[in-house]
């Protein structure tokens, strides 16, 4: 027992040592060192004399802000959606908070929130949801001119940049519209971008509707791909993370403008290197057949099918009736379709998810065929709702859905299918399933790895 209280009276001065060093190492409490931050954050977000530009990374597009934040803690906003939205600014409110983190909350209706918004009727996006974004965002870290923050819910990212006086006037005087526009009227719709480090080619593919760039190369005889978000600057598509490849960093890609108009590219190195991006009218990378890349342990998992992924009017008018068909029955329960994806994750079997949505919660339905491979081609042979292991549905809605799907889950059994690149410059957001015995009757999807 002698030894035993000992034992406690040492722990209890190791214990006591210890919090008299904590007490040196800092020279105040937490929640003073937060609230010296908040004012430090105060201070530099109301001091840049002509605001912050802020680029906003969300579950999907990127988009461009531009801040200006007051003492009296309202700010005007302008965002890069449109001509009204870039021309006229949005006034609302923010405050500066402890949220267990130094946090900056726009908390009252603004720009912001459109993409937050969860009726898709408001701006698009996905019922519930939005774009994944965010308007409550915790401080990460600071230089001289930027601020790091990650969005508190979502997870979206939001960089603000100081603007000068220039370059705000640019961005609301229609000079930054027309720049973009000119861009996006420059892009060859006939032709291969790529860039060349230590001589090897690698294809550049620039989605303006999706704000992304994929990078494509080869390892041997396998084709490669990388798809990163991106947001307009004055002068270049800023990426979300810069794309690495054989040890240099890319972190935007920048238009040349000669007489007014866009004349060419380059690709920005995380050095502020620059490397010219050029076109050729061939593929410069070998494309890989798109079916050897779908499955189990390989690149792509999924295939996701929907208005949110391609549009309608890269279907094929056999499975466009099919789609409707279903999406018509859920109308008539007052519901709506959102997506379809297909899953390519396990030997030998396809799963078929539908999301579904009331307008205030979402129902994911699983739907399960045996995959097969006749002479290279893709065979489905539909089984019923999913089960697992367990014998149980995997998502207890597809029992229920499974009448209101059928002209869509029969679609996949009428004929044997093979993947195919969708027509112009090969991406992986736009592949095709084609039925073997009708190359005009497909499915068009987004290929992409599984999702939860």
């Amino acid at each position: 027992m002698k030894k035993i209280f000992i034992l406690y009276l040492a722990l209890f001065g190791l214990l006591s040592s210890c919090k008299k060093d904590d007490e040196r190492f800092f020279d105040s409490l937490p929640e003073q060192r937060v609230s010296a931050l908040l004012t430090q954050y105060q201070k530099d977000l109301t001091n840049a004399e002509s605001g912050w530009f802020g680029y906003l990374y969300t579950g999907g597009p990127g988009f461009t802000f531009h801040f200006d934040f007051s003492d009296s803690v309202s700010v005007n906003t302008y965002a890069d959606f449109a001509h009204s939205t870039l021309s006229e600014a949005y006034k609302s409110t923010y405050r500066l908070q402890n949220t267990g983190a130094p946090a900056l909350v726009f908390d009252t209706y603004s720009y912001l929130h459109l993409l937050a918004d969860p009726d898709p009727s408001v701006f698009g996006g996905v019922t519930g949801w939005g774009y994944y974004s965010d308007f409550e965002f915790d401080f990460i870290r600071q230089n001289v001119d930027s601020i790091f923050m990650i969005g508190s819910f979502q997870e979206s990212k939001l960089v603000l940049v100081k603007a000068k006086a220039e370059e705000l006037k640019q961005f609301t005087d229609g000079t930054y519209e027309k720049q973009v526009a000119d861009f996006i009227n420059y892009l060859p719709a006939d032709k291969y971008l790529y860039y060349e480090n230590d001589e090897q080619k690698v294809s550049v593919y620039i989605d303006t509707l999706q704000r992304s760039v994929s990078f494509s190369w080869n390892e041997g005889e396998k084709y490669v791909s990388s798809t990163i978000a991106y947001t307009y600057t004055l002068t270049e598509l800023l990426l979300k993370e810069p794309f690495e490849f054989n040890g240099q960093q890319v972190k935007a890609i920048q238009w040349i403008r000669d007489a007014g108009k866009t004349a060419g590219m380059e690709v920005v190195f995380q050095n502020d290197e620059t490397g010219e991006i050029k076109t050729s009218t061939t593929p410069v990378i070998t494309m890989q057949d798109i079916g050897a890349m779908v499955g189990p342990n390989l690149q792509y998992t999924s295939l996701t099918i929907g208005p949110s992924a391609v549009s309608k009017d890269a279907w094929s008018a056999p499975f466009l009736k099919a789609y409707n068909q279903f999406e018509d029955n859920v109308k008539r329960g007052g519901e709506t379709l959102e997506y379809v994806e297909l899953y390519f994750d396990e030997e030998n079997k396809l799963i078929l998810r539908t999301r579904i949505t009331d307008g205030s919660s979402y129902y994911l339905s699983d739907f399960e065929y045996k995959l097969e491979k006749v002479s290279d081609k893709l065979q489905f042979t539909y089984i019923g709702p999913y089960k697992n292991s367990h014998q149980t549905y995997g998502y207890g809605n597809a029992q229920y859905y499974e009448q209101l799907a059928m002209p869509l889950t029969q679609y996949f059994v009428k004929d044997t299918f093979y993947f195919s690149w969708g027509p112009g410059i090969p991406n992986p957001s736009k592949v095709q399933l084609v039925t073997t015995k009708n190359t005009a009757d497909f499915a068009s999807g987004s290929l992409g790895r599984l999702k939860n």
